[in-house]
């Protein structure tokens, strides 16, 4: 199965079809098997660096994005001290027992590994699990 790159080109979909690391139109698609079935130029994937890892899909979660996930699930968070944030449940959850994360930086977007981090640690405390979430 190929790609006809020639309706891609200067057309409406450029976006939607093109390569993520070089920006232009995809050349020799290729998909490094992520859930979102992200596409790159083959040529743009030989001279990655990590040639396991989607580069779209390892982007983190912005602290900001983050903050407002543990506010959605019945969380209110404090800043204490440097990079330290308190969560403090609220609602329905019944432990009610804080749980403390530190805020990333310098660039302040929580790498998938951390992400994963805090969520074993909210289905250990608090028995929350992804199915109780959804990606948007």
């Amino acid at each position: 199965m190929g790609w006809d790159i020639e309706k891609f080109v200067d057309g409406p979909d450029l976006d939607e079809f093109g390569c993520a690391i070089c920006l232009d139109a995809l050349r020799d698609p290729q998909t490094l098997g992520c859930p979102s079935e992200h596409l790159f130029c083959k040529e743009c994937l030989d001279g990655y660096s990590r040639p396991n890892v989607c580069p779209l899909s390892n982007l983190g979660v912005p602290w900001i994005d983050f903050l407002h996930a543990m506010n959605a699930i019945s969380f209110t968070g404090h800043k204490t001290v440097g990079s330290s944030w308190k969560f403090i449940p609220t609602g329905s959850i019944v432990n009610n027992a804080p749980i403390s994360v530190h805020e990333p930086h310098p660039d302040a977007t929580q790498r998938p590994n951390q992400v994963s981090w805090t969520g074993k640690r909210l289905k250990k405390a608090y028995g929350l699990d992804m199915n109780m979430f959804s990606v948007v």
